[in-house]
C-alpha cells in the first residue's frame, strides 16, 4: 500500500512550500513515514545530497525513542511533539495522524526564529496535513 496518492502528495507539497514561503528560516521540512521514509520535502536544504533521506530516518528514530521514553515514564498519551534546541538550529518533530497511518512532520529552522513561532507553524501545518490525509 502506498502511503500517499499522487493528489495527496501534490496537496501536501503545496502546503509545505507555502510553509517555507511564510517562514524563510525553515531550512527543511518533510513528511516521513514512521519507519523513516521521506514522502514530501520542502525548504532551502531539500537538495542537499542525502540530507532529506537521512533526516527522515533520524526523525523516525527520534519519534520512536521519545514515544518509548514517555511510556517508560508513565505517560498514558502518545507522542505529539519533540523539540530540540541545538543553539544554531531548532528541530521540531510532530506526529501527524493520517487516519490509517501515522506520519512524522520534521522541521529544521535557523535559531533566529522563535521557538513559539516555529512550534505554532509546525502545529498548524500538521493539522492541515491531517485534514489532507483523511
Amino acid at each position: 500500500m502506498k502511503p500517499l496518492s499522487k493528489i495527496q502528495a501534490a496537496a501536501l507539497q503545496l502546503r509545505l512550500n507555502r510553509c517555507c514561503a511564510e517562514a524563510p528560516e525553515i531550512q527543511l521540512i518533510l513528511l516521513a513515514t514512521v519507519d523513516g521514509f521521506q514522502l514530501v520535502v520542502a525548504g532551502s536544504r531539500r537538495e542537499d545530497a542525502e540530507l532529506p533521506e537521512k533526516f527522515a530516518a533520524i526523525a523516525s528514530s527520534m519519534a520512536a525513542l521519545s514515544d518509548a521514553a514517555g511510556k517508560e515514564l508513565g505517560s498514558e498519551k502518545r507522542l505529539a511533539t519533540v523539540v530540540l534546541d541545538l543553539g544554531d538550529l531548532r528541530v521540531i518533530l510532530r506526529m501527524v495522524d493520517g487516519g490509517k497511518q501515522q506520519f512524522v512532520l520534521a522541521t529544521v529552522a535557523e535559531s533566529k526564529v522563535g521557538l513559539d513561532t516555529l512550534s505554532k507553524i509546525v502545529h498548524d501545518t500538521a493539522l492541515l496535513l491531517e485534514e489532507a490525509l483523511r
